[in-house]
């Protein structure tokens, strides 16, 4: 268990890069594509209200935060499961 967590944790850190770097090229662009693909119906227009309250940087500002948050979390188990497997590695031998 404690090697699927830390394997969990290089993917989770991994697909956390990926959209890092996809932020830094363009934000924008990845915000349209993820609305596009995850609110694929009417409930979310382009134009809508939402978008003139908030300006983008809000959004950008939010996405941060929430990863941020996600690779603490991730980092909380690496060092969860990699102090246990420390502590349980001479107990295996």
């Amino acid at each position: 268990l404690a090697w699927a967590g830390v394997a969990g944790v290089g993917v989770t850190l991994a697909l956390i890069v990926a959209v890092g770097l996809g932020s830094l090229v363009g934000f924008s662009q990845l915000f349209w594509q993820f609305h596009l693909l995850f609110f694929n119906n009417v409930h979310w227009a382009a134009k809508g209200y939402m978008l003139m309250i908030f300006p983008l940087g809000f959004f950008y500002f939010a996405s941060l935060v929430c990863v941020s948050i996600f690779a603490g979390l991730a980092l909380i188990v690496a060092g969860v499961s990699g102090g246990y497997l420390v502590l349980t590695r001479n107990n295996n031998t």
